[in-house]
């Protein structure tokens, strides 16, 4: 039996010595997230379960991508608002990206509400 996409997300997160904001945790059980490209203003819906490049892409939205694996940083974005995770350890992003709120939507899966704009 698969586990609640909240449960999953939270155990990733926890897994790595981060704790989630109530906030967060609350949205995460939502079907839908909302996304914003905000350069453009184009909108999108997203899902917990799938990348904000498949999300932005099913929404008709461009976004420069190559590897859709993390490591080319071609989709790099910053994250102006929401949270992400990844089901790699260790994205293809330093230490001070992370900090300044890097993302690479390729395989950075929403956790709530994003608007992001491209590096």
């Amino acid at each position: 039996m698969r586990k609640p996409v909240a449960t999953v997300v939270s155990d990733q997160i926890q897994k790595l010595g981060y704790r989630m904001r109530p906030s967060i945790a609350l949205q995460e059980s939502r079907a839908a997230i909302s996304g914003r490209v905000a350069d453009t203003g184009e909108c999108f819906e997203a899902s917990a379960e799938q990348s904000l490049f498949r999300s932005m892409a099913a929404a008709g939205i461009e976004w420069p991508v190559s590897c859709r694996n993390g490591t080319c940083r071609t989709c790099l974005a910053r994250l102006l608002e929401g949270a992400v995770v990844y089901d790699i350890p260790w994205p293809g992003l330093s230490a001070e990206e992370k900090a300044a709120n890097y993302c690479l939507p390729c395989i950075a899966r929403p956790v709530a509400d994003v608007v992001l704009v491209p590096a």
